[in-house]
């Protein structure tokens, strides 16, 4: 629903500093875009009651990913980084091509308390 190509040039592309002004700190208001939430949780009175706590886990989640692993490109045999296929499977619902990456511990520490966090959840 965000692909209006009057609003966003280029929509199919993963371009996050379109959202940026040249100081790549000052966020870039554009008016005909909605927040993901309205069409992800439908809209006035079908809207989903789990809205809101669907996005606090999905903040909870991303914010514990980004503060506990380091996530980069997979590495071949002779330690070239992996490029990942940027291309979308066809389908009713359009989703990237599997590719590989590799995801580490930041820490011991931060090691340790996702094991804790997993222990928890079975």
């Amino acid at each position: 629903m965000n692909n209006d190509l009057a609003t966003f040039r280029d929509p199919h592309l993963f371009m996050p500093e379109r959202f940026l002004k040249a100081d790549e700190k000052t966020l870039v208001v554009i008016p005909n875009a909605r927040e993901w939430r309205t069409h992800a949780f439908g809209f006035g009175r079908q809207v989903c009651p789990g809205e809101h706590l669907a996005g606090e886990m999905l903040f909870i989640n991303a914010a514990t990913t980004l503060a506990t692993l380091n996530i980069g490109k997979a590495v071949d045999e002779s330690g070239t980084p992996i490029e990942p296929d940027l291309n979308y499977l066809p389908g009713i619902i359009n989703h990237p091509k599997p590719w590989k990456c590799k995801i580490e511990a930041r820490s011991p520490k931060a090691a340790a308390l996702l094991r804790q966090a997993v222990e928890c959840v079975a």
